[in-house]
């Protein structure tokens, strides 16, 4: 993601070395955000209804997101290391949430970012959107596992994403984009797998496309968007 930029090394850093939490994740864990830990403690790892959102920039999202449609590295019945002639996601929806830069300020970008990313899991989590109208409230299925396409994101927020789903003693649904394209599917399909939450439909993947609007807080609005807008 563009906005990953913000963020180089003296955020890696801190997040390695202090090992201290973002004010959202800790009050959280503390119990001061009950709605938060609700929201968490009502996914459920093994739904097979939802969809695999794949969030970030606008070419890392395209290229993950159709190699995801046609991908066929495993044999879908025992999992094994060959193709079987079926889309290892066969009956899935993936679906495409491009995100727009976070304008943040450079000397509170590290903890913004990373209080960014935390309620950006929840949002993605949520069955919650917009129309494209960017006004009417339109519901979507819920996201069973969440696709950061930057490297930034695991270099920076992942201790606090960790952290918070450990402390409430549920599974993250967060899946961190690895360089190779067939490591990040191999991932994916491994974890749906061992979670048992594959629709198992005997179809192509549906494709869904979601624009991600950035307040002046760092929070996303989803909204739903026409296949046609989405561009590199």
């Amino acid at each position: 993601m563009a906005f990953a930029a913000l963020l180089l090394s003296s955020c890696k850093q801190k997040t390695a070395d202090s090992k201290a939490v973002v004010d959202f994740v800790a009050e959280t864990i503390a119990g001061k955000r009950p709605a938060v830990q609700a929201q968490i403690r009502r996914y459920n790892p093994g739904q097979a209804e939802g969809e695999i959102l794949v969030f970030g920039s606008a070419s890392e999202v395209l290229q993950l997101s159709e190699y995801l449609d046609t991908v066929d590295i495993h044999d879908n019945v025992d999992g094994f290391l060959f193709s079987d002639g079926l889309p290892d996601f066969c009956g899935e929806t993936i679906a495409r949430v491009i995100a727009v830069p976070l304008n943040l300020d450079d000397d509170q970008a590290c903890s913004k970012y990373r209080t960014a990313i935390v309620k950006t899991t929840l949002t993605l989590m949520d069955t919650v959107a917009l129309k494209n109208d960017a006004v009417t409230l339109s519901s979507r299925e819920a996201g069973k596992m969440i696709v950061f396409t930057s490297p930034k994101v695991r270099e920076s927020a992942s201790y606090d994403l960790d952290s918070l789903f450990r402390a409430l003693d549920a599974e993250s649904p967060v899946i961190y984009a690895s360089a190779e394209m067939e490591d990040t599917a191999k991932e994916c399909y491994r974890e749906l797998r061992r979670r048992n939450a594959f629709t198992h439909k005997i179809s192509y993947p549906v494709r869904k496309s979601y624009v991600a609007l950035p307040d002046s807080e760092g929070e996303y609005t989803i909204i739903d968007t026409d296949e046609r807008y989405i561009q590199d």
